[in-house]
């Protein structure tokens, strides 16, 4: 995996061990808080689309992350929104919180 500057500010959910930041290159990280060494570890991504994403954010009525990405270009007309269900995005290692 290669490194990308963040471009959105990271999201931590209080008790979820779970850390969600979005990136220049398009894709939303989640990041496992602790994993079994103690430390943070990345373990998924979800591409957004070609432009850098802008926002992370939770929506707690419907238990879903809501993640929107820039426009490329005005012309492009390409600017996303992406729902991610909190299931899918767990603590892999949820004892290590």
């Amino acid at each position: 995996m290669s490194s990308s500057a963040i471009t959105s500010s990271p999201l931590y959910l209080p008790r979820s061990g779970v850390l969600a930041t979005g990136a220049a290159d398009g894709f939303v990280y989640f990041v496992d808080r602790h994993n079994a060494s103690g430390n943070p570890s990345v373990f998924t991504r979800y591409y957004v689309g070609p432009g850098a994403v802008t926002n992370v954010s939770y929506n707690s009525n419907t238990s879903q992350y809501m993640i929107s990405s820039k426009w490329t270009s005005a012309t492009a007309n390409d600017g996303k929104l992406l729902y991610v269900n909190y299931s899918d995005v767990l603590d892999p290692t949820s004892a290590n919180e």
